[in-house]
Parts: structure tokens; sequence; C-alpha cells
């Protein structure tokens, strides 16, 4: 299979948090195999979704390994198909439009992993010195459980690692951390029988409205709009009494949401409503934001530690909100903790559940390491303009570093303003860059 054609297979392959990565996974294998690889499947089950971690060897599998170049094969959820104009309104329709392939996981990271796959090629068969091998991996989107297992099951034991991330081709040395809040609010009876009532026919005076967003990644939401800011700031104008019939807005923790809608129905009630409390908490967040604001890295772009509300849900009993915080090394532990306890007991106060799904630790690389220095060369030799830099991400890198193991971030990708919105895309001519560029790398750590 040649690139373009594998390029339009993998993007056209679902691997959405809802859909999980088993299929793209086969996918992978078949492409691999069909290229001469040794392919492993690590799979599970995962709340009921398959996903699998799948590990290429180029001469012969081997648990221990000396580098390993590693990519997610998970992306985010599409959200609207509408918003994909140039796929035909179809995210999982690779297109190519001047010079440039757009399509879900076309940058962040799905064709990287192909970059990685054709580059090794050139060695299938060729014993190394030093044994590597090309690792896609699923859960970075979610929780890194692909990461995760692979390391903890000891799958394999690398030296180094690469991970794969929109870099623009420069090398990263650190990202921040991140910690996946979910907030639960109750519907008090009253309100559950109301909306059971309501949808029975017997509400008269229903009322909605549809906010627009722009999108971006949630490491840099002041580069986007958040609709469901705009939701909850027109939430704040009405009156405080009132039946809350849908929120809905957002795909995930970690985009800014660019659509979301309230429909809801003037009613007074007896209790305090869902409504009143969402709002407290929201603003409770926009005081806590200013803190925040308050401790700066100047590493990072932004420099301080973010927050960003991305998604918001209506369930039968309840409404749920979803966002991530982002803080960068310089800021101590203790200190996120203090932030993270004085929400979590203003939620619970308010009768609310607050839980964090997913915590990373920063992770920083030395960059003065060898591992570093003779990466920065190779990357040099193809893009001059490469720099050693941070970003305000967390990714894979975060779990290997913690595990002791050398990690560093590099991809062809451009993030900014364009990985995981409905405008990603890739330029054809950086792809074959990536190739020059891991066999190069290869050849200098393995040959």
């Amino acid at each position: 299979m040649e690139l373009f054609e594998a390029c339009r297979a993998i993007i056209g392959a679902d691997s959405s948090p809802s859909n999980g990565t088993g299929e793209v996974a086969l996918l992978v294998k078949d492409i691999a195999e069909s290229m001469g690889y040794h392919v492993q499947l690590e799979a599970e089950v995962q709340r009921g979704i398959s996903e699998a971690n799948v590990i290429c060897f180029p001469h012969s599998t081997s648990s221990t390994i000396h580098l390993m170049l590693q990519t997610h094969l998970d992306t985010v959820d599409p959200g609207s198909f509408a918003l994909w104009e140039h796929n035909e309104r179809n995210p999982f329709r690779a297109a190519i439009h001047g010079g440039r392939i757009y399509g879900l996981g076309a940058s962040d990271t799905k064709l990287d992993f192909l970059c990685k796959l054709f580059a090794a090629q050139k060695f299938i068969g060729a014993k190394p010195k030093k044994n590597f091998a090309i690792v896609g991996t699923y859960g970075e989107e979610y929780n890194m459980n692909g990461a995760i297992r692979l390391i903890r099951h000891k799958t394999l034991l690398p030296e180094r690692v690469l991970v794969s991330e929109p870099t623009d081709f420069n090398l990263v040395f650190a990202g921040k951390g991140l910690a996946n809040i979910e907030i639960t609010l109750p519907f008090s009876g009253e309100e559950m029988q109301a909306r059971l009532l309501h949808d029975q026919g017997a509400g008269q005076s229903t009322q909605s409205r549809i906010f627009r967003g722009r999108p971006a990644h949630s490491s840099q939401p002041h580069l986007g709009e958040n609709a469901v800011g705009k939701l909850l700031d027109y939430l704040d104008m009405l009156p405080d009494q009132l039946l809350i019939l849908d929120l809905d807005g957002g795909t995930n923790y970690n985009t800014v949401p660019v659509q979301a809608v309230l429909e809801f129905d003037l009613m007074s009630f007896p209790v305090s409503t869902v409504n009143q409390k969402l709002l407290k908490i929201y603003k409770k967040i926009q005081e806590l934001k200013v803190v925040f604001e308050r401790h700066k890295d100047l590493r990072f772009d932004p420099p301080m530690t973010t927050f960003n509300l991305g998604m918001v849900r209506t369930y039968s009993d309840h409404v749920k909100i979803m966002g991530c915080v982002r803080w960068p090394e310089g800021l101590s532990e203790s200190t996120y903790t203090s932030w993270m306890s004085e929400l979590k007991d203003y939620c619970q106060d308010l009768g609310a559940s607050f839980v964090v799904r997913d915590f990373k630790k920063p992770f920083h690389m030395d960059p003065e390491s060898e591992f570093a220095l003779d990466c920065f060369e190779e990357i040099k030799k193809e893009v001059p303009q490469t720099k050693m830099i941070t970003q305000p991400v967390t990714n894979e890198a975060n779990v290997f570093h913690k595990l002791g193991i050398e990690t560093l971030a590099f991809g062809p990708g451009v993030r900014e303003g364009n990985s995981q919105t409905p405008s990603e895309s890739i330029e054809i001519d950086n792809l074959y860059k990536a190739i020059k560029i891991y066999q190069n790398l290869i050849e200098k750590f393995c040959y």
C-alpha cells in the first residue's frame, strides 16, 4: 500500500472515543504486515469499547528495546459533521486541497504513525545494533491507558521514547500536567417531575437557543471562543427560577466547544434549581481562573495554569459538566491540590459531586541530555529552523517520563488553530520530510 492510500484508509477508520481503536489497530496491522513487519496486538475492552496497542518490529520481536517511536491512534470526537467543509461534511473522508491532507487525525496524530512506519520500512530485515519498535497506542484523548498498559504489562521496556505530538518539527522537552474533572449536579425531585410532565406535553412555553464558538485545543483556550461559556453567560441573564430541559455542548474535556444548545421553560420552584447551582459553580471556576493566572511559568505559552470547560450534558436526573486543568512544572503540586480541594468542597456544599477522572504530572526532560541533543541535530539536518521548545499540552510523554524513561515529543503537524478542529490538516510535503527525519533518527540510534 502506498502512502496516500494508507493515509485515506487510516483517516477513514473511526478511532474516536465512542468507537475505540480496535478497527484502526487491525487496519494498521494489515498495512504493517504487508510491508514486512512483525506485528503484535495488545487488545482489551474498556467501557464496552474495543481498544488496542499495535507494536511493529522491523527485524524481530523483543520486549527490551532501545528506542520506541510512539504515536496515539485515537482521535477526539469529530463533533458536528456539518463543520467539516473540506471533507464534504465527513471527517473520516480524507481530502486533498492545495497540497494538504484534511481529515480527523491528519495532524493529531494518525498520519505521523504512517510516517514512522514508512520510514522504518527501509530497515526491515537489517539487523540493528540496538532494537527499536514503531508503536501505536490508544487512550491519549481519554486517559492514556494504552501507554500505561504497554509499560505495566512489560510488553515493551524502552530506554528512550519519541512521542508523537503536533510540534511543527520542533523538539519538545517539557509539557504541562493535566487533570480532567467532572462535576455532576442532580435535579431536585420537583425538577424531575416538572421535566417528566413537560416531556408528556404539559409544557407550552419552551424556549431554546444555539450558541456558536471557535474551536481550539484546551491547552490554549484563549485562542478559541467557548460556546458553553457563552451559554452560561446567557443563562446568567435569565430569571433564576426556570426549568432546564436541555444543556448540551462540546464533545470532550480536551477541546474548546464550538457549539452549545440551551432549552428551558420559565417556571418557579420552591427549591434551589440546577441552573442556580450551575451558575454558582461557573462563577467559582471564574474566580479560581483569576488565581491561576497569578502563577506563571514563562517557558510555556500560555504561562499560567488554564481551565477549559469542555463539555456539558443533560441526563434524566442530572446535568454533568466536564473540563480540564493544565498547570506548568513550576507550580507546586500542593498548590494545585489546594485549588481542586476548594472547588470540590464548594461543589459538595451545593449538593453536587466533584471527581478528578485523570491526573498526569508535568514532564521535563533535560534539553542538554545526549538524547535531546542527538535528536535535535538530526531534525536540524532536514528542518534548519527547528527549535527546542515546551508545549502546554499533556501526552504519553508525561506517562513514560514518570517511569524514568528518557522521553521527548516531536511531530510534523501543527497544533495551534489546526489540531482538533474541523479544518485539521497537514502539508503533504511535511509527511515526506518526517519520513526522512525518522529514518535519520533510527540510523543514528540503532545502526
